[in-house]
C-alpha cells in the first residue's frame, strides 16, 4: 500500500515514459526508513541529460525517504559525513560527477563506503592532553546509510559503479510536458 501511494505521488508531480521509474523509487525509498535493519544499502542513482528532471525527480523520492536531505555539488566531503553521522540523513547528492571532478578521493571513499556497514566508518586522529603530555586518539564517525545521487554519467571507477542502482530519464520524458 505505500509503495502504491509513494509511486502515485510520483507520478501526480514528474511525468516519465517508463512508468516502473515511480515504483522502483518507491520501494528503494521505503528501504530508508528500514536501512539499519541491513548490512548494505545500494545508492539510487538517476542519470539524463541537462533538463530531463534527474534533479526534481530524486527530490520527489527524497520527501518519501528517510530523514532527506539535498546537497549541491559543492558541499565538502565532511559535511556529509556531518549528515550521516549527526542526522543519519538520506543524503542526495545532486550532480555527483561534477562533485567527483574536484574530488581528492575523500568524496569517493565516503560513497563507496557508505553503503556497506561493515565499512562504513570515517576515522581521523584528534589531538587529546593527558597528564603525560599530548597523545593522539582514533575517532570514529559512522557513515553508513541511504545515499541517492544525480548525474550525466557513471564514473569509470568500477567500485563506485557497483553500488548504484541507477535509472535513466531522457530529456523527451520532459519535452512531452510542454505541448
Amino acid at each position: 500500500e505505500i509503495i502504491r501511494k509513494d509511486a502515485e505521488f510520483y507520478k501526480k508531480y514528474f511525468y516519465a515514459e517508463d512508468k516502473s521509474v515511480f515504483k522502483f523509487s518507491a520501494v528503494w525509498s521505503i528501504n530508508t526508513w528500514v536501512y539499519d535493519c541491513f548490512d548494505t544499502i545500494n545508492m539510487l542513482r538517476c542519470m539524463g541529460p541537462a533538463g530531463s528532471g534527474k534533479s526534481d525527480m530524486m527530490y520527489l523520492v527524497g520527501l518519501t525517504s528517510y530523514r532527506f536531505a539535498v546537497t549541491a555539488a559543492t558541499t565538502t566531503p565532511k559535511s556529509h559525513e556531518g549528515l550521516a553521522k549527526i542526522y543519519h540523513a538520506t543524503d542526495l547528492i545532486d550532480e555527483y560527477d561534477s562533485a567527483l571532478q574536484r574530488d581528492d578521493g575523500t568524496l569517493s571513499g565516503y560513497m563507496k563506503a557508505r553503503p556497506m556497514r561493515r565499512i562504513a566508518h570515517s576515522f581521523k586522529m584528534m589531538e587529546v592532553m593527558t597528564p603525560n603530555g599530548k597523545t593522539f586518539v582514533p575517532s570514529n564517525t559512522p557513515i553508513f546509510g541511504p545515499t541517492m545521487a544525480t548525474g550525466y554519467k557513471p564514473t569509470k571507477d568500477k567500485g563506485l559503479e557497483s553500488r548504484f542502482m541507477t535509472f535513466h530519464l531522457t530529456k523527451t520524458d520532459m519535452l512531452t510536458l510542454d505541448r
